[in-house]
Formats: C-alpha cells, sequence, structure tokens
C-alpha cells in the first residue's frame, strides 16, 4: 500500500513550461503539479488565429483543460490578440480560463478596460497585480517585480508586468516588453544578485531592453526570444544578443528553433526546441 506513495515522492512530477512559437508575439505556458496551468501572454502580430491553430491545440496536446491564470503583461496586439480570440471562440474552445492577471496601472487605456469587460463576460475572475503581489499554483511561486502601484506610462511596454516564478531551485523571469522607466524601476528593487535559471528576453530582443546592467544582476543561464521569422523590427538585434553572449546566457529563438520547452525537477533543467530535437549533442541544454 505504501509503495505508490513512495514512488510519488521519490519521483515528483516536473515543472513544464513552453513557449510557443507564434511569430512576432508572446504565449508562454507553465504547468506545475497536477498539470495546473499559467500562461504569460498571449497574442501574435504577424500570425492570425493563434488560438485556433497554435495555443487550444498545444493544452488539449498536453492534457491541459482548465487554465487556473493569464496574465497579460500589457495591452499591446501582441500580447493579447490570441487571449481575446479564444473568448470569441465558441465555449472557448473548450478550455476553461479562471482568472485573468493584469498590471495595475495610473492611466489604463481603452484595450485594457476591454480585456476587463470582454473576460468579464466569459465570467473570468479579473485581478490586478503590482510589485510585491505574489501567489502560488501547482507547486510554482509567482512574485511581481513591477510595475509599482498606480505607475503612470503613455507607453503600454513601460508598464509591462514583470514577474519572477520559482519552482524549488529554477527560476524563471518574465518581462514583457518593460524598457525605458519601467524597466529602471524594476531594476531598482532587485536586490543584490538575484541570479535566473531562465529568462523571458524583453520586446522580442530588442536592442532597447535588457541593458548590462540588469543582466549583470540577474545573469541568466538560459535567455529565450520569442520573434517572427525575417521579422520587419529586426528582432532581435545583434546589440542585444551580444550583451547577452557576454553573461554567458545560452540563447534559444522561435524564429529557428520553433517552441521552446524548459522542464525542471525543482533542481535541474533541460531545455529542447521542437523543429531541432535531432541535434540533441547542439541543442538540448542542461542546467543545475
Amino acid at each position: 500500500m505504501l509503495l505508490p506513495i513512495i514512488l510519488f515522492l521519490h519521483f515528483p512530477r516536473e515543472m513544464n513550461y513552453t513557449m510557443l512559437d507564434i511569430g512576432q508575439g508572446d504565449c508562454n505556458i507553465l504547468s506545475g503539479r497536477g498539470m495546473e496551468t499559467v500562461m504569460i501572454d498571449c497574442g501574435s502580430s504577424s500570425e492570425k488565429e493563434i488560438a485556433k491553430y497554435r495555443v487550444l491545440p498545444y493544452l488539449k496536446y498536453m492534457g491541459i483543460r482548465e487554465v487556473n491564470a493569464v496574465i497579460l503583461t500589457h495591452t499591446d496586439n501582441d500580447h493579447i490578440s490570441g487571449f481575446l480570440e479564444i473568448l470569441d471562440i465558441r465555449n472557448m474552445g473548450g478550455i476553461r480560463i479562471k482568472n485573468l492577471i493584469l498590471p495595475e496601472i495610473g492611466d489604463p487605456d481603452e484595450k485594457y478596460g476591454k480585456l476587463i469587460s470582454s473576460a468579464g463576460r466569459a465570467g473570468i475572475r479579473v485581478s490586478k497585480i503590482s510589485a510585491g503581489s505574489s501567489f502560488s499554483v501547482g507547486g510554482m511561486d509567482f512574485i511581481c517585480l513591477g510595475p509599482g502601484k498606480g505607475f503612470h506610462a503613455t507607453d503600454p511596454n513601460e508598464y509591462s508586468a514583470v514577474v519572477k516564478m520559482k519552482y524549488g531551485e529554477f527560476s524563471a523571469l518574465f518581462t514583457g516588453d518593460i524598457q525605458g522607466e519601467g524597466e529602471n524601476e524594476m531594476i531598482g528593487r532587485l536586490s543584490g544578485k538575484e541570479k535566473m535559471t531562465v529568462l523571458k528576453v524583453a520586446h522580442h530582443g530588442s536592442r532597447n531592453s535588457t541593458p548590462e546592467e540588469f543582466l549583470d544582476i540577474i545573469r541568466p543561464e538560459a535567455s529565450l526570444i520569442s520573434s517572427g521569422r525575417n521579422n520587419s523590427y529586426g528582432h532581435p538585434h545583434s546589440e542585444l544578443l551580444e550583451r547577452l553572449e557576454e553573461v554567458n546566457s545560452a540563447i534559444f529563438r522561435t524564429a529557428y528553433g520553433g517552441a521552446i520547452t524548459v522542464r525542471s525537477d525543482g533542481h535541474k533543467a533541460k531545455i529542447k526546441q521542437y523543429l531541432r530535437q535531432k541535434e540533441e549533442e547542439e541543442n538540448e541544454k542542461s542546467f543545475n
């Protein structure tokens, strides 16, 4: 009778984080114990119907029928279009979304209000986070590093919610499209060296984000970049890639390797890319 319990304790379920390949946009899906799931952003400016053809098929393939929370870091279309699409699909494509989480800001725009009203009509509870807010899902602990409560910004990128996730010794930092004043505010809250296992690189690899000062603090073992192949913005910019290389961070890009999957037991982590699985030695990385 004790054998199943012993096996469960000896082989805990891994945390699974997948950065979907949705072109020029962001969609990050994290599942912890019991397949409890958090989605961070869901949108694309280059691909149509990403919910129908990419997000919902992935969730169903993984056996996920309920998303505990969707965090939308800010209101740019390349971060919210897929979420709005899910709300428009009949019965949300068979997926239940329990909570929508938005950054708490001083001057919400029209899109911000639309997200709240659309989620309310779909029966999704809406809450807001600011620096210091925290919650846990499936053994994953989330803490918000920015924006500060009531933060004012004219550019939605500046008020992007920055969220740190911890799963045992594994850590990941999700930065939306943060840059400029919002980035400086967030950096000021980092205490000393906060080394990260994984960084979701801000603004698809823009040269105007992820400065040296920030990277010197977090020194990510791996950096994941979501951008469209041959996109018109030139993302990721060479200056950004050079900064990541200077801190010896392994770089993974959806544009060339497809979806990126990170698995961790809370101690070690492995990263693979969907389109390059056969090149195991070159593209599967392990981190302690």
